[in-house]
């Protein structure tokens, strides 16, 4: 929610919507992006004024990676083909099209 500059997640489980502190969840997007320029990695509100910079990809993968260190929801890692550090493989999304 850009307006408001608030991440959620909902878990389907128990539904519920969690929030995700934009901070820790920007820091591993810009890991994933392999971004280190303090003007961009220290800036997390640009996921909000610059969401047009990260792809899908990068934003699921950032999520899957914050998720792995600060779960927030219980995801079965084994589904994704791809590690977290691995930018080769595009496949992410299909997983939630079933």
């Amino acid at each position: 929610a850009s307006k408001h500059k608030k991440i959620w997640v909902y878990d389907i489980k128990d539904g519920v919507n969690r929030f995700i502190p934009v901070s820790n969840y920007y820091n591993e997007v810009m890991k994933i992006m392999n971004i280190k320029d303090p003007k961009t990695a220290l800036n997390p509100n640009r996921v909000f004024t610059n969401l047009d910079e990260f792809t899908d990809e990068d934003l699921g993968q950032g999520f899957l990676l914050y998720n792995k260190y600060w779960k927030r929801v219980e995801l079965d890692y084994s589904l994704f083909k791809r590690d977290v550090n691995n930018k080769k493989d595009k496949s992410f999304f299909k997983f939630f099209k079933n």
